[in-house]
């Protein structure tokens, strides 16, 4: 059910109907050609673009750098699996912001931002988060 401002409709907006095209689309081509259309529409939609697209940029270029480390922890010291790691590292970056610990040069928003993005791939990579995410129960 959707509020339309009058009360609740089974009537889905346009614009609602496309976002959800745009994340079920598979290929990237199709995902950013919906996409474009999003950011056409929205009101701060280039402003919205450009922080994700920089936010993007980012984490591909330290992916690049530093391999796949943050997914695929080597183990040596820590056990912990990837999205436990990913949440010690967003713990310790906001103690640092809490702190006032930052270091100069740094983005604290952006570093935060790569790391939820992080925690995500890594939670859709465990296979009970994609069970669950599907609506699939499993009965042991």
């Amino acid at each position: 059910m959707y509020y339309n401002g009058m009360g609740y409709t089974n009537w889905e907006p346009d614009i609602r109907k496309r976002a959800r095209m745009a994340e079920s689309t598979n290929t990237p081509q199709n995902r950013m050609s919906l996409m474009q259309n999003l950011i056409d529409e929205a009101p701060a939609g280039t402003e919205i673009g450009h922080e994700c697209l920089d936010t993007m940029n980012l984490l591909l270029r330290k992916n690049i750098s530093y391999g796949n480390s943050a997914l695929e922890p080597v183990g040596i010291f820590s056990k912990a699996d990837a999205e436990q790691q990913i949440c010690n590292r967003i713990d310790d970056k906001l103690n640092r912001i809490k702190n006032e610990q930052g270091f100069e040069g740094e983005d604290e928003i952006d570093d935060i931002l790569g790391y939820m993005i992080l925690l995500k791939i890594a939670r859709k990579r465990k296979p009970l988060y994609r069970v669950a995410e599907e609506n699939i129960e499993i009965f042991s």
